[in-house]
């Protein structure tokens, strides 16, 4: 090989090499300018800090306590009516017995059916305040997501650096929205 075919291949080498070079800065420069920022939010902690949340849920409890109180002094009211019947002096094949008796019976029935439905409605309620609060914590998390250009925030991971911890953040969004509202 002579010397000019030497050369030849050395600057091909060299602009090959200086080439691929590039090309690798420059893929390099686009991963690092396009490379998905991501964090992590998680949801219970997210509602237990929510005021909303933690209002609907004393509601939601004062509304059992009502319920079970209301169901116990009409257990109580039945109670002393039938104390009442009992103590009467009424034969119990009187008009006036069956009559009392019957209505009592009515009476017990109508509470006992109010309490079972009362207390299979309450979870429905429950998931529904849920379902409310969680949809507002999706928006609060888009919120902060566009703010700090994320692409991506998961709820659930085997590891997280918590500087990817975005649950206080969101928190505090979900809490300003809400007095916002108020």
């Amino acid at each position: 090989m002579n010397t000019r075919t030497k050369l030849i291949c050395i600057f091909a080498l060299l602009a090959t090499g200086l080439g691929f070079w590039i090309y690798c800065q420059t893929v390099t420069a686009q991963v690092n300018a396009s490379s998905a920022s991501i964090a992590f939010c998680n949801p219970p902690k997210v509602l237990m800090g929510y005021r909303r949340f933690m209002l609907m849920n004393h509601e939601l409890m004062a509304e059992k306590d009502r319920i079970q109180k209301q169901v116990v002094d009409a257990q109580k009211a039945i109670k002393a009516e039938a104390d009442d019947l009992a103590a009467s002096g009424l034969l119990p094949d009187s008009e006036d017995y069956k009559r009392r008796r019957k209505e009592l019976v009515k009476k017990s029935i109508q509470n006992q059916a109010f309490a079972k439905f009362s207390e299979a409605d309450l979870p429905r309620q429950e998931q529904q305040m849920k379902e409310v609060c969680f949809r507002d914590a999706v928006g609060a998390v888009g919120k902060i997501a566009k703010q700090k250009g994320l692409v991506l925030v998961v709820q659930q991971a085997l590891y997280v650096d918590g500087s990817l911890d975005i649950t206080a953040e969101v928190i505090e969004q979900l809490n300003t929205d809400y007095e916002l509202r108020r």
